[in-house]
């Protein structure tokens, strides 16, 4: 069911621009509209600058595919729009137009184009005035705050209304809460678990419908064709549709189409481009043979719509563009097949009335757009690492977005799927590749270490597997992936040096780095990778250990034990009170210590020293300043943990200080949803710009949930559970965590040092009240703590 998401005020407007609210569902007193006249925008020949208006689609920002109503036009309009999520980006005369997060075309990131289709790789579209009626995209803006509708050709004028984000993704409802005495920590919670919401992704699908309109793209990795289910043995028929074509700011578009196709490799092929180019091709094994080639008289126009009608009869094509025929010709190749269409990466086309008839006029596809008669190419439902920017599955990042799923959603298929993916693209050796894209089916080969080739990301997948058991009891998937774990922690164990240190070779070292530096790869035995693998062995044995598969167990605790002794005799400065960045170095690092408190790994006589080094360094990123607020927690150090969730970074530092705080109290840009790396201020300069703010790994709602809150899961489901809050300088917090048999609700105040707690158990489960010891059975119970 889609959602239309339209812009809850009028920001700014500029020029010849009347009734801007008209763009806007309601009218300026939020009463629904009946009649009204609709915004109007005019460009004169002598106007220095174009007009445009400025929409604020609402702090908590939202996604989808554009829309709007054109009521009338005067001369040949081009409308563009753009988008920010940041104001001072979308107000600049300069690169305002083009809108935030600029579009890559070099390899210095994933060595692709970013956004991640079906994702628009620009955050700006342009379009060809020539109809009124509704006006869509087939790429989607999966998410912004801001806005720019611009009029860009002088001498014209356009008038539009009910501008909206079309979202046709389904989503499942945030059905954790939570809610304290500090409004921040409440923002914070939210903003983690929308951002979460936003980013899970249902289908990353080659295909989707917006407004009736079937929208085809090309994916990496899935080819480049969409076939009708039925249709092997049609022969002679008719496929028809109504199709427009739409600029694309970079290349030409095109529209191409199939017919008579055994499958996907096989089959004519026609194509119609935006230079009014027609060609017919004959597919075999992929590979095409011209057949015909001409030029529409007429031309092709941008945004206009057209019919199309392709009738095949024995070994004649006919196909006529609004009834008049610009393709005869005879082959007979293929005698019978499905129909479909065919996109390349570029290609920005909308279709609609889809029908195949047989020469008698019987309907053999119904006319319309059913995406359940045509085989095209989906994903599993899964976690992307950003609404806006990667789409991708990230098995590093997944760890902090899972735990934030598991306290805001009932429902953990979107963590189920990432999993799935990602443990798909394990190499034979057991690397696990750092990220995929979503619909990609092939198994990566010898030496194949991905797009992003990282033995630390791979590392992750244990403690992402033990953690998706422990909160969610599903032993079926737990148990399937169970020998992926197996053989990725083989993997890393063979690069493990007889000093115990785990030795990061170069070609699978991204994500070890200096500083913000790409290209300087650091190969030096990392303390960091040495934490992390200690941390996957220990969260792997207790898995196994829960799996009835104590051999192994015992095996990774050994394991676990040799790093552990590494990092304690070559990493640990006495001195300082801290762990060093490598091996027998004095360099503090963040990430180290911060990695190494939340995992456990600290000496309990040093904790103290850790915790103390958080607050003189700057932390890097809000991952890292994660769990350097989960190690202050379960060590009880919860003033220092707060301390970090309220935190503005180190003033005077370079630009990696960082705020929850700072930007969702900045109405400059998105205040309900969290941002790539928590600098701030959250963008550069304008035109000089790749962050983006939808990134729930950097959320910390599973921290005020599991912590603040207190409600922790003992064993698989929350079958059992502690009640174990972290109260620091709060007052009172509340809050509710969905689980498999229930949802949990609890909640405390504090007076003095005395806790008043309330706890409603779900039936079939237990609860420890750490501060006491007494284990609890459902239902809702009262009680005091004193002394706390």
């Amino acid at each position: 069911m889609s959602k239309r998401n339209f812009a809850s005020s009028v920001q700014y407007s500029f020029g010849q621009v009347l009734r801007a609210q008209a763009l806007l569902e309601t009218s300026p007193n939020g009463i629904a509209k009946l009649k009204r006249e609709p915004c109007r925008l005019v460009y004169r020949d002598d106007d220095d600058i174009p007009p445009y208006v400025i929409l604020d689609m609402g702090p908590q920002s939202t996604g989808g595919y554009p829309c709007f109503e054109v009521t009338a036009f005067k001369g040949n309009p081009t409308l563009r729009i753009a988008y920010s999520n940041w104001l001072p980006h979308i107000m600049d005369e300069t690169f305002g137009p083009t809108g935030d997060c600029l579009r890559r075309y070099d390899d210095t990131y994933l060595k692709m184009d970013l956004p991640i289709l079906p994702g628009n790789p620009d955050r700006h579209e342009l379009y060809g005035i020539c109809r009124t009626g509704l006006h869509t995209y087939p790429l989607l803006q999966g998410q912004t705050r801001w806005v720019r509708i611009q009029l860009d050709t002088p001498g014209t004028s356009i008038d539009i209304e009910d501008y909206y984000l079309c979202d046709t993704d389904p989503r499942e409802d945030i059905a954790g809460s939570f809610s304290s005495s500090d409004s921040d920590l409440d923002s914070m919670w939210q903003a983690g678990a929308y951002c979460l919401h936003l980013a899970s992704i249902a289908n990353s699908h080659a295909w989707d419908v917006v407004e009736e309109w079937l929208a085809p793209r090309y994916l990496d990795h899935c080819g480049d064709t969409g076939l009708s289910r039925d249709g092997a043995d049609w022969t002679d028929y008719t496929f028809s549709f109504e199709c427009t074509l739409l600029k694309n700011p970079n290349h030409d578009s095109r529209l191409g189409w199939t017919f008579r196709a055994p499958d996907r490799q096989n089959g004519y092929v026609c194509r119609l481009d935006l230079n009014s180019n027609v060609t017919l091709c004959v597919r075999t094994e992929n590979e095409e043979t011209l057949l015909h080639s001409s030029t529409i008289n007429d031309g092709i126009k941008d945004g206009q719509v057209y019919r199309i009608d392709t009738t095949v009869t024995g070994d004649k094509i006919a196909i006529t563009l609004d009834g008049n025929t610009i393709i005869e010709h005879q082959d007979s190749r293929y005698s019978s097949g499905r129909v479909g269409f065919v996109q390349s990466r570029e290609d920005r086309s909308l279709i609609r009335n889809v029908a195949v008839q047989d020469l008698r006029g019987n309907p053999l596809i119904p006319e319309g757009v059913n995406l359940d008669l045509w085989d095209f190419k989906r994903s599993l439902p899964f976690i992307s690492d950003g609404a806006l920017r990667d789409r991708m599955p990230w098995l590093g990042d997944m760890f902090w977005a899972a735990q934030n799923a598991y306290v805001a959603f009932a429902d953990q298929r979107h963590v189920r799927g990432t999993i799935a993916m990602l443990a798909h693209h394990q190499t034979p050796d057991g690397h696990i590749w750092a990220t995929a894209f979503p619909q990609c089916q092939d198994a990566p080969a010898a030496d194949d270490y991905g797009l992003w080739p990282s033995d630390e990301f791979s590392m992750w997948f244990g403690p992402l597997l033990a953690d998706y058991h422990l909160f969610t009891d599903d032993l079926k998937t737990t148990q399937k992936f169970f020998p992926v774990l197996e053989k990725s922690l083989e993997y890393a164990w063979k690069y493990v040096d007889a000093d115990g240190f785990f030795n990061q070779r170069q070609e699978t070292s991204n994500g070890q780095r200096q500083g913000g530096d790409f290209g300087a790869k650091e190969v030096e035995k990392s303390t960091y990778t040495g934490v992390l693998l200690w941390y996957a062995l220990t969260r792997s044995a207790t898995l196994a250990s829960s799996l009835e598969k104590n051999e192994q167990a015992d095996e990774w605790n050994q394991k676990a034990e040799t790093l552990k002794r590494a990092v304690h005799s070559f990493s640990w400065n006495s001195e300082g009170g801290y762990f060093t960045r490598h091996k027998d170095s004095d360099d503090y690092s963040y990430p180290v210590n911060a990695l190494a408190l939340a995992t456990g790994i600290v000496p309990d006589d040093a904790t103290q020293s850790v915790v103390r080094s958080f607050s003189e360094q700057t932390p890097g990123t809000g991952k890292m300043m994660s769990l350097a607020a989960t190690g202050c927690f379960i060590h009880g150090y919860d003033f220092e943990a707060l301390e970090i969730l309220r935190s503005s970074g180190k003033s005077g530092t370079d630009c990696w200080s960082s705020s929850w705080v700072n930007i969702m109290n900045d109405a400059r840009g998105i205040q309900g949803s969290t941002w790539e790396s928590c600098i701030y201020p959250p963008f550069g300069d304008p035109g000089n710009e790749f962050r983006d703010m939808s990134h729930p790994d950097t959320a910390v709602a599973h921290l005020m949930s599991l912590y603040v809150l207190g409600i922790r899961p003992l064993e698989p489901g929350f079958q059992k559970f502690v009640f174990d809050p972290h109260p620091g300088d709060l007052k009172h917090a509340a809050g509710r965590v969905p689980t498999l048999y229930g949802k949990i609700e609890a909640s405390w105040s504090k007076s003095g040092s005395s806790l008043k707690l309330q706890l409603t158990i779900p039936k079939g489960m237990t609860c420890l009240v750490s501060a006491t010891g007494n284990v609890l059975s459902s239902g809702t119970h009262e009680f005091d703590l004193a002394g706390v």
